[in-house]
């Protein structure tokens, strides 16, 4: 996988987005995932949100637990999921587990997730190796 979407677009890698939904981060790296067309439905596509730099508190969000809980943080999370074919994404998990509220809205984006892996033709081999 590659960090940024615009390197090796002649290659098949999948995208490691290490800053994903990130407010200062759409218009570019999201835009470049976006123009990689089909590439999804093979190789992942992923990353983390980052709540650390820039203007996260915009977007995803103060913590984990406010992008899952907050509904305009958890449709604008969602909507670059479902936009860019996202099917991992970490930092987000370490929301509260013990918030009903956070819990349910985790649940409401997982709901990609699943939707995902009946879709994607993910290889269940890698080249040069056997089973």
């Amino acid at each position: 996988m590659v960090r940024h979407p615009r390197d090796f677009t002649d290659y098949s890698f999948g995208i490691y987005w290490d800053s994903w939904a990130h407010i200062q981060q759409v218009n570019s790296h999201g835009v470049d995932i976006a123009k990689l067309g089909e590439r999804w439905k093979t190789p992942p596509m992923g990353g983390e949100a980052a709540y650390n730099w820039g203007r996260y508190k915009e977007q995803p969000g103060e913590s984990p637990t406010d992008t899952v809980k907050d509904p305009i943080h958890r449709e604008f999370f969602i909507d670059t999921v479902r936009w860019l074919h996202c099917n991992h994404v970490g930092w987000v998990s370490g929301y509260d587990h013990d918030d009903n509220e956070a819990r349910a809205g985790a649940e409401k984006i997982s709901e990609w997730h699943l939707w995902y892996a009946t879709q994607a033709q993910v290889r269940s081999t890698i080249t040069g190796l056997s089973r």
